[in-house]
């Protein structure tokens, strides 16, 4: 239904909310209870997306992809130590991707691909421990992609235990040398940088894992 008031306040009884594959509009409500599971995917949603930091400190998975939502992530949602999946795909957010987004623990899932989010790549990202999935393609970041953290810790003989299966940076604007750090994700199977402006050549030492390895339409040689 259209129209859903989402000014009233979620029950806070309430665990799991899915209201995807909706026609719902206005925009997103104000606080979700006690909610572990917010999914509010395919919607026609719009308004701020900042509106998720009042969301506590008890989600454990957002899914807002295909919806209209507008703004900057917010960097006032430290309280987000419980989120492992965020998935905010097909919306219409900008700006650069805030520091805190690279201090979640349990984040696994990450999917803010098909937006208009621009700057740098966030180098924390590629060094959380359990993060397995990243997904930024289909936006407007630039730069280079910045393993460089990566390749000092395991140079001074750290362990450091990257879970990252999937990677997908493609159709964005992102330069410079593919980092021999990308070496250091044992675990990679999909690995997409296509559509970008990379250029040098591409390391001899990718793990074996890799069964769909994409780096068509940029300059290597």
């Amino acid at each position: 239904h259209s129209g859903l008031p989402w000014q009233v306040r979620i029950r806070s009884v309430c665990l799991k909310l899915n209201l995807s594959s909706n026609k719902l509009t206005g925009s997103l409500p104000a606080m979700v209870g006690h909610c572990a599971i917010v999914d509010l995917s395919n919607n026609m949603l719009s308004g701020n997306l900042s509106r998720i930091q009042s969301w506590g400190n008890y989600v454990e998975v957002i899914q807002l992809s295909s919806n209209s939502l507008t703004g900057n992530f917010p960097n006032q949602t430290s309280q987000f130590l419980r989120l492992n999946s965020l998935e905010i795909s097909n919306n219409l957010l900008v700006g650069d991707l805030p520091p805190v987004l690279g201090t979640y623990p349990e984040l696994k899932v990450i999917d803010l691909s098909l937006n208009q989010l621009n700057g740098a790549l966030l180098p924390s990202l590629f060094t959380l421990t359990n993060l397995a999935s990243l997904n930024l393609s289909g936006n407007k970041f630039s730069g280079s992609i910045p393993l460089e953290e990566i390749g000092n810790i395991t140079s001074i003989g750290s362990v450091v235990d990257l879970s990252l299966v999937s990677l997908d940076l493609s159709k964005n604007s992102l330069s410079g040398h593919l980092p021999p750090g990308i070496s250091k994700f044992k675990n990679l199977e999909y690995l997409d940088l296509s559509k970008n402006n990379l250029d040098g050549s591409i390391p001899d030492d990718l793990t074996d894992k890799l069964n769909a390895f994409n780096v068509s339409f940029n300059n290597f040689s």
